[in-house]
């Protein structure tokens, strides 16, 4: 069953299908569109339409009671032939000879009718020639050779270099949305002739692309399943985009109202305190800001009008909008890349004067360590000397915030390399009586590669540290069992019990790893001169597979051993 409508044409009244009329209607306004750029255009356009009455008068005497596509199709062929128009001024080009089906040189479209994503490589084969799936894969070939070059050759962004070209031409060409930009794509001469047989071959396509199922013409394009999925996920990812760049907009405005109210503290946010110097340099950060609330308000507000542009409540971008808005995000996003290069350039020459003001030299060392503050007086409190550290993480040599007491202000050795290449050794040295001695220490780490030593005259001593990560360990396992054993009254009565509970609820309950590590017998000779300390390096590691990467010691003893 169709739904049949009324049209009024020059004072006549036809009942015509619903898909004859779009069909009609498509053509007619493929007509307009293509007259209105002549001379005498609306006098010429006015005539075709006095012929289609004529053609739907005639069916009409001829008993038919409402007009199919099949008689708009054959209207059509009718009116494409010059000599049913009679008007010789119809021609495209302005000599009297609209019939002749001349060639015309090609433009460049994006071919949406046939596209994959947006339709570029299809207006490729169309302008240069050749097969479409063709173009598709030797763009293919194309990006895999070319991410390899950029990744090898460090280029960073250059890395997407062809995905971005096709982004940019997926914006700046445009989309042969009618039949008049399908047939210059196709180096057609537009005239009523080819203009009727591309709108009466895109209706067949439509025909037969329906032909299984019940086909209404209601702006619905029946592409399958697969197109309606892809819409789907587009227009999701559009109204994500949307929600996440309005969120960093509303974000980033909140920020540059704090930057302009107290730049300082803002400032101190992202940077240590150390580089608060750098708010003396403000102009940097505002370029920053502004230009990322460009660069997230420009894609939002694309999304938008695509989105609405969907619904139909507006009309396609031209070109020329689309391009200022490329370009005016090239720029934001370039003012980004500039701005946030500048920043670091700015933090790493200050970081790096902080850098050469920390660094000591100790006692009978001919080079010396850049040490924080606190780790200085810490080593030197305890009696510490840093013998070796290579690539121990943002030059840290101690910790604190995880001692097996839950105490998060106890400092403690500590050494970190993400990479695996750590390579650290602390030592100190006392004078002891000669005799034995036990050396015993609290220590942790996450993988075989940290070991605690003894040296004295009479020889060398080591002992690896048990890699339990940063759970369990035997002295929070001591811990536990006792505090199952002993009564409440008792935990909350003793400094051992108070001690014992807070080992046991240390990192909510799973402790940090820490084992007490024991030297058992270290002799000391004539020269009462015993040097200890912890040796760490990542080449000890079990495997290349399964690196070191940290460790911790603290609470060193060396007491004699009884008899």
């Amino acid at each position: 069953m169709k739904k049949n409508i009324t049209i009024n044409l020059f004072g006549q009244l036809y009942n015509i299908d619903e898909d004859a009329y779009e069909l009609l209607n498509n053509y007619e306004e493929s007509l307009r569109h293509h007259f209105s750029k002549q001379e005498d255009g609306a006098e010429i356009f006015n005539d075709i339409e006095a012929r289609i009455a004529e053609l739907l008068s005639e069916q009409k005497a001829k008993g038919v009671e409402a007009i199919s596509i099949e008689h708009v199709q054959e209207i059509i062929k009718r009116i494409g032939a010059p000599e049913e128009i009679g008007n010789e001024e119809m021609d495209a080009d302005g000599n009297g000879q609209a019939g002749v089906n001349h060639s015309a040189p090609k433009r460049l479209y994006r071919d949406v009718e046939n596209k994959m994503v947006a339709g570029v490589l299809a207006g490729f084969a169309n302008y240069f020639g050749g097969d479409r799936t063709w173009w598709r894969i030797g763009f293919i070939l194309i990006c895999i050779p070319l991410f390899g070059f950029f990744k090898v050759f460090h280029v960073g962004i250059m890395n997407l270099g062809p995905i971005l070209a096709y982004v940019v031409l997926a914006i700046l060409l445009p989309s042969a949305a009618t039949p008049e930009d399908r047939l210059k794509m196709k180096g057609k001469a537009v005239n009523p002739q080819t203009l009727a047989s591309e709108v009466t071959t895109e209706a067949q396509q439509k025909m037969d692309a329906a032909a299984s199922s019940d086909y209404h013409r209601n702006n619905v394009n029946a592409k399958g399943c697969v197109a309606g999925f892809f819409s789907i996920l587009v227009a999701m990812f559009q109204l994500l985009l949307i929600i996440v760049c309005s969120v960093a907009c509303v974000a980033i405005l909140i920020m540059l109202l704090r930057l302009y109210i107290i730049p300082q503290a803002v400032i101190g946010e992202y940077f240590q305190q150390e580089q608060l110097e750098m708010a003396q340099q403000p102009e940097m950060f505002w370029t920053l800001g502004v230009s990322a609330l460009v660069a997230c308000f420009i894609p939002a507000y694309c999304a938008v009008h695509a989105l609405m542009k969907k619904t139909g409540k507006i009309s396609s971008m031209g070109t020329l909008q689309r391009v200022f808005w490329l370009l005016l995000w090239l720029v934001a996003v370039g003012g980004c890349v500039f701005a946030m290069k500048k920043i670091a350039d700015l933090a790493n020459t200050i970081s790096k004067q902080k850098y050469q003001s920390h660094i000591h030299v100790q006692d009978g060392m001919s080079e010396g360590f850049y040490f924080h503050d606190e780790e200085w007086k810490y080593y030197q409190d305890n009696h510490w000397k840093l013998l070796k550290a290579e690539n121990c993480l943002s030059h840290r040599y101690t910790n604190s915030g995880k001692y097996f007491t839950g105490d998060r202000r106890a400092r403690y050795l500590d050494a970190y390399d993400p990479s695996g290449n750590l390579l650290f050794q602390a030592e100190r040295t006392e004078k002891m009586a000669p005799g034995h001695y036990r050396l015993t220490c609290n220590a942790r780490a996450d993988n075989w590669g940290a070991f605690i030593y003894a040296e004295t005259a009479m020889g060398r001593d080591s002992i690896s540290i048990t890699p339990l990560g940063n759970e369990g360990g035997n002295i929070w396992q001591m811990a536990v069992d006792y505090v199952a054993k002993v009564s409440e009254a008792e935990l909350n009565t003793t400094e051992n019990g108070h001690l014992m509970k807070r080992i046991s609820e240390a990192n909510n309950g799973n402790g940090f790893g820490w084992t007490q590590t024991i030297l058992k017998d270290v002799e000391v000779g004539p020269d009462s001169l015993v040097r200890y300390g912890v040796y760490a390096d990542s080449e000890l590691s079990e495997s290349d597979a399964n690196r070191f990467h940290w460790f911790s010691a603290t609470d060193f003893k060396l007491e004699p051993l009884k008899e």
